[in-house]
């Protein structure tokens, strides 16, 4: 029997590769005979780097950036070659800040902005950005504004802090960094516009902090930016999928660098080979901490249970916390949770891999007694 082990990472808990040792743990206690393969996946948000990087074995670096809030820290990113591997989770991710201080009015992106800078220095021809999980909404001026973009108020004074997006005025693109002929590719995990009932501000505004007097400013500034950059640049970015990722990122990417905008699952499963894995697989479990509707929209699971099931193979998906289960029926064959009783989410966190491991054990066991 051969298992294919396909984890995505339990956000704030346990990465993409450990999950993946966990399970395999599990199997193993239950059926040491058992034929095993890992491939820890990621679909463009947390854990993505060290998916792509640990696969391609990129060298991993750290930079000192400045956090959403603009506080400096120390981010990860990889290089290989002539190829980065930018996370924007790891400079301007919504974890890196407590949720107390989420406020898009003051969030911004110039972290991730200062890791492509250093990408660039480093004369790469290619730069692969993972846009899930960000704390911002501002369209992509701190990204700019890192790289040699300058915004200024009403007043002319220079906007150095906090999000430019809302409080600009004019703009000025003389010194904008130099990038020559660098690819820019996206990793999006939605489909969402830029702007409108369904883009960026109303979308992702509330689960970055805004209040509905925060969406609609945003909504208005973001209408504005989308007009410069078309103005500016002589193309369209209204109804671009995917346009609104990120806080409205990728659209900007787009605009500026002529980045290639693609799913993230689709991207790391075509690097990882998982279509290849598949098939020699008898027995597919994929895992992610929280599973619900939103999992089979795009999601690394969602994406393992697709291929899975159009080879007719069997696929089970493990996770800490389950719910709308009649729609997560449809995309897996089985869907089980690791938690063992109820307990407090710091010790539920904790626990991840034991918990991962002993419900794989008992899963194994189960579906071998069922083939006696």
């Amino acid at each position: 029997m051969r298992i294919l082990i396909a984890p995505n990472a339990f956000k704030n808990s346990l990465g993409a590769p450990s999950c993946a040792e966990a399970i395999e743990s599990g199997v193993l206690r239950a059926n040491s005979r058992i034929k095993t393969a890992k491939i820890p996946i990621a679909d463009g948000g947390d854990g993505t780097l060290e998916v792509l990087a640990g696969f391609i074995d990129a060298q991993i670096r750290q930079s000192e950036v400045l956090n959403p809030i603009g506080a400096p820290i120390h981010a990860k990113w990889a290089l290989k070659e002539d190829l980065a591997i930018i996370e924007m989770a790891e400079a301007s991710g919504i974890r890196l800040i407590p949720k107390k201080e989420l406020n898009p009015e003051i969030t911004s992106s110039d972290g991730t902005g200062q890791l492509i800078r250093e990408a660039l220095d480093n004369d790469v021809k290619k730069i692969v950005i993972g846009l899930g999980g960000s704390a911002t909404v501002d369209g992509g001026t701190g990204i700019l504004r890192a790289l040699g973009v300058k915004f200024y108020d009403k007043g002319g004074k220079e906007i150095i802090t906090q999000n430019p997006l809302i409080h600009f005025d004019r703009v000025d693109w003389s010194a904008l960094y130099d990038f020559g002929n660098t690819k820019f590719l996206t990793l999006c995990d939605v489909t969402n516009p830029l702007t409108g009932e369904e883009g960026a501000s109303h979308v992702f505004g509330p689960q970055k902090g805004a209040d509905k007097n925060t969406v609609k400013l945003l909504e208005e500034s973001m209408q504005s930016w989308k007009e410069i950059l078309e103005k500016t640049f002589k193309i369209k970015i209204s109804e671009l999928k995917g346009g609104g990722a990120a806080g409205g990122i990728s659209a900007m990417l787009y605009a500026v660098f002529g980045a290639e905008l693609t799913e993230g699952t689709e991207y790391v499963f075509q690097t990882v080979g998982m279509e290849e894995a598949i098939k020699r697989a008898d027995l597919i479990i994929t895992a992610e901490g929280k599973v619900d509707k939103q999992t089979i929209s795009g999601k690394g699971p969602a994406g393992v249970a697709t291929l899975a099931h159009n080879m007719k193979k069997p696929v089970i998906c493990l996770a800490g916390q389950i719910s709308d289960i009649e729609q997560l029926n449809k995309c897996f064959d089985a869907v089980f949770p690791i938690s063992n009783g109820p307990n407090d989410l710091e010790t539920l966190l904790q626990n991840t891999y034991n918990d991962l491991s002993r419900t794989t054990e008992q899963l194994i066991r189960l579906f071998q007694s069922g083939q006696k």
